[in-house]
């Protein structure tokens, strides 16, 4: 029987099986060892990961991404509001107070498709494996709630997952960074000080540690979720809109599958300037009303639109306590 460790981020998810020797990151059906955190409500079918991020493309409005952050929150929560043009399916409110994902004629809860995305997890190991899982832990991040936390393991136990539990981003990071160096003081020399940042799709946690042969002990943490790649994507689609209106006359804003479109653009270009500080070309076929795109993009403009971002980083860093 396997044990697992999954990472199920705003984006991407990751599947690990402890092995002889050692953990491995396993690979879904595509041969990726990421698979995009998505689910797509079909008539007669639902699809999770790659197959749903090619089925989101077509219809966004059947789909349910970068859920994981609103799971176990209110309705009426302020994040909600501000996430909810990302979503793909209309986000509503139900009689609890909760929030829920409409597609249709039906309302799925938080709980039900992070549970369908955990069937997904379970797919992929028992193709590696040839066996089902056995011992399931599932990393959540630091700033998540009791409730949250719950909701997690409801949605495992709803996926079928036996034995599931859950751990901190901050505390996978710490056993991870002490189980790879060699070169780390013993107890009577003290512990070794080392800050972690995770920057992900829909958040920034940072952790201070102290590391020994023997332990990673977590000091202090802070972490946000008003910085992450997703708000970087979005400052770039929301200038690229602007432009794109301004030079071809047409309406963006209130189309969801050509948004869907220039996101994807928008978030290949951003991987590209990474690497590059030279002028690059975004092109996009029939964007919308047979209009072709071409724009010419630079890391420096980049880096001008997102200094927010930036700025909400160098405001977390200093507020470690411990």
């Amino acid at each position: 029987m396997a044990v697992v460790g999954v990472d199920i981020g705003d984006h991407s998810t990751h599947i690990s099986v402890a092995r002889l020797g050692g953990v491995d990151t396993i690979t879904n059906e595509y041969s990726m060892r990421s698979t995009p955190s998505i689910v797509s409500l079909g008539a007669r079918q639902r699809l999770m990961g790659v197959s749903a991020e090619n089925q989101r493309n077509l219809s966004v409005r059947n789909s349910v991404s970068y859920f994981k952050n609103l799971l176990g929150r209110s309705f009426k929560d302020p994040y909600v509001s501000s996430q909810q043009k990302n979503i793909g399916a209309d986000v509503v409110e139900l009689k609890d107070g909760k929030l829920g994902y409409k597609v249709r004629e039906k309302t799925y809860l938080g709980e039900q498709v992070l549970a369908m995305m955990l069937t997904k997890v379970r797919d992929i190991v028992r193709a590696d494996q040839g066996e089902d899982i056995e011992t399931c832990v599932i990393s959540v991040p630091q700033h998540f709630s009791q409730t949250q936390r719950l909701a997690v393991l409801d949605a495992a136990s709803i996926a079928g997952i036996p034995g599931a539990s859950v751990m901190s981003d901050t505390a996978a990071l710490a056993l991870a960074y002490g189980k790879s160096r060699p070169d780390l003081p013993d107890e009577a020399s003290g512990p070794r000080y080392v800050v972690l940042v995770d920057s992900g799709c829909g958040g920034l946690q940072c952790s201070m540690v102290a590391v020994t042969k023997d332990r990673a002990l977590v000091l202090g943490s802070a972490s946000s979720t008003a910085t992450g790649g997703k708000a970087h994507d979005q400052a770039l689609v929301e200038y690229l809109v602007t432009e794109i209106e301004a030079k071809h006359k047409c309406q963006l804003r209130n189309n969801p599958k050509a948004l869907n479109k220039l996101r994807l653009a928008a978030e290949k270009i951003k991987k590209q300037m990474s690497a590059n500080s030279n002028k690059l070309p975004l092109q996009i076929e029939n964007l919308v009303e047979d209009i072709d795109v071409n724009i010419s993009l630079e890391r420096a403009k980049f880096e001008e639109l997102i200094e927010n971002d930036l700025s909400e980083v160098r405001k977390v860093l200093p507020l470690i306590k411990f």
